[in-house]
């Protein structure tokens, strides 16, 4: 059970990730333009 629970965490986490990391980048870009 636990084994399972920890793969499926896993998978979230990898799936989560780049979807929490599209909000930070995009952020970042409009920072940038603003400097430039």
């Amino acid at each position: 059970m636990l084994l399972v629970g920890w793969k499926h965490l896993q998978l979230i986490l990898r799936l989560e990730n780049p979807l929490l990391l599209i909000p930070k980048v995009l952020s970042g870009v409009r920072e940038n333009n603003q400097l430039l």
